[in-house]
């Protein structure tokens, strides 16, 4: 595959998302490299969503117009990839924004190691009320997919070679909000073409009002559940179980033992403590050594010590714990 002849498909969901997606689009569309679509997929908006990217599919061809009924972040991104016709398939979410050379850094970067290149994972910034700073946590290892399992499980800081996902029947999963967690780990089961570009090219925006910050409790985020039963029934039933098992083991204890219970102890007793016992004791069915997990031995002293007050109910401790931890910001 010649530099020149290399396609990237976008796909940008939006759903609701007037106050932004302008910026998305006008991100992608100034971009130094040229050849690739963008495909903008309206997950039945109600606001001016569609006005806004019509107007930009009339200034320029590249860029593709699907309307659907709402069926959330999945099917809206499986609807794309239904159409998308680029050698690469990347997923930008339509409230983020790209780096303008970000297509010819990745260009070039598959250029140079065309055999190596299944997936591209980069490093992103993080827009909080217009105050950019650098996501720094990443976790080192020799085994390339091993580092994949073990990093950021987001779609929006890779790009994927087409052919992988169409190969592998890839898709997101429906009605479930961890989507990237319950598929994209497991990709690494299909290929070790995986590079790891040491560079910032995407702009991840926390939003105070979107799904993931949002202040009432919502049930759906026992999603996570389901997300981390997905991914290891994967794992399993592709036999690569046991060869990943201490990267597994660490991705629960992060996303159930220190992200999940983070997200609901901000809440009352009545929600947080059954679902925290309920994460402690999965974490102690599916991995009953898990606080000898290598990776997690080498975390900082204050994400150990808080995991341990929740096996014990130290909950008050934990909330403590929690306030000291995002002064210092120390975990993640």
């Amino acid at each position: 595959m010649k530099h020149k002849d290399i396609k990237f498909s976008i796909i940008v969901p939006a759903y609701n998302i007037q106050d932004y997606i302008e910026k998305c689009i006008n991100s992608i569309l100034a971009q130094d490299y040229n050849n690739f679509e963008v495909i903008i997929v309206n997950d039945g908006s109600t606001d001016n969503c569609e006005k806004i990217c019509n107007k930009y599919v009339k200034k320029d061809d590249r860029v593709k117009y699907i309307y659907k009924e709402n069926g959330g972040l999945s099917s809206a991104r499986n609807k794309g990839m239904e159409i998308a016709k680029g050698d690469y398939i990347w997923f930008v979410d339509g409230d983020d924004y790209i780096k303008e050379t970000t297509l010819s850094i990745l260009a070039d970067s598959i250029k140079k190691n065309v055999n190596n290149s299944d997936i591209i994972w980069f490093k992103n910034y993080i827009d909080r009320d217009n105050k950019i700073t650098k996501n720094n946590i990443f976790r080192r290892e020799e085994d390339i997919c091993k580092q994949y399992i073990l990093n950021q499980t987001s779609a929006w800081n890779k790009v994927f070679k087409r052919e992988l996902l169409v190969k592998n029947n890839f898709e997101f999963p429906l009605g479930i909000i961890y989507e990237d967690l319950a598929v994209l780990p497991s990709l690494c089961i299909y290929t070790d073409k995986i590079l790891f570009l040491d560079e910032y090219l995407y702009y991840y925006v926390v939003r105070t009002n979107s799904i993931m910050h949002i202040k009432k409790f919502k049930p759906n985020r026992d999603d996570k559940f389901i997300a981390i039963d997905k991914i290891l029934n994967i794992f399993k039933k592709q036999r690569s179980f046991k060869k990943y098992e201490d990267e597994l083991e660490f991705l629960c204890i992060k996303h159930l033992l220190v992200t999940y219970s983070t997200e609901i102890l901000k809440y009352n007793s009545n929600i947080y403590k059954p679902r925290i016992i309920k994460a402690v004791n999965y974490i102690k069915n599916t991995f009953p050594n898990y606080g000898k997990n290598k990776y997690f031995i080498k975390e900082p002293f204050i994400t150990r010590f808080f995991c341990k007050c929740l096996n014990k109910k130290k909950y008050i401790i934990c909330r403590t714990i929690l306030q000291i931890a995002r002064i210092l910001k120390r975990i993640d």
